[in-house]
């Protein structure tokens, strides 16, 4: 990285899951976004965005259009890059590539036990045999059971198989399944007529 406050924006983003890791063939510009091919320099263009000059360790020219090879002056009102052995030609930049946005992976609830995992919209829940499955509502009530759920500040009704907020206010209540693809247990929404599903 080429300054300090570029290469904590990078590593926070990069554990942040937001943007891909840094190529290993690949020049990083400050901005922490952008990059160049290897052996090129990070320069900044007309518009305010980087750009790469093709060589490595380059001078950038005030004109934000072209570059020197190290150790030369830009020399503009004559088109060349100067240094004490003689004169060369000036390079002109190319636009940097932004590095790959990446989707953060979905959060995980680890469940008491620290085995068992359920997404970050779903609620733990202790099933009869010791084993945690997963409600499919967030903050849910685990009912008494161990086999069902229901939605936060409800009540289970395990009786008439309804999750209930208030005594003229209920839906079905939810039960557990085995998913045997993965080996855990999940939750099912039971049919609209409150019978648990199977």
């Amino acid at each position: 990285c080429m300054k300090s406050t570029s290469c904590s924006f990078l590593k926070a983003k990069e554990q942040q899951g937001l943007i891909a890791p840094a190529s290993v063939d690949a020049v990083q510009c400050p901005d922490g976004e952008s990059q160049c091919p290897n052996e090129s320099t990070c320069c900044l263009m007309a518009d305010g965005s980087w750009g790469c000059c093709p060589i490595p360790e380059a001078s950038c020219c005030a004109d934000k259009i072209h570059c020197c090879p190290h150790a030369t002056t830009c020399d503009m009102a004559h088109s060349r890059c100067l240094s004490a052995s003689g004169e060369q030609p000036l390079r002109t930049k190319f636009p940097a590539s932004k590095r790959a946005l990446v989707l953060a992976l979905p959060q995980k609830n680890i469940c008491p036990n620290n085995e068992s995992t359920c997404p970050d919209t779903a609620t733990c829940c202790l099933l009869q045999r010791g084993q945690y499955g997963c409600c499919p509502l967030q903050n849910a009530v685990c009912c008494s059971d161990h086999i069902h759920c229901c939605p936060q500040g409800t009540t289970c009704d395990l009786i008439h198989s309804k999750c209930t907020l208030t005594p003229h206010w209920s839906w079905p209540i939810t039960r557990l399944l085995v998913d045997l693809q993965k080996g855990v247990e999940v939750f099912k929404l039971c049919n609209e007529g409150g019978e648990l599903g199977v």
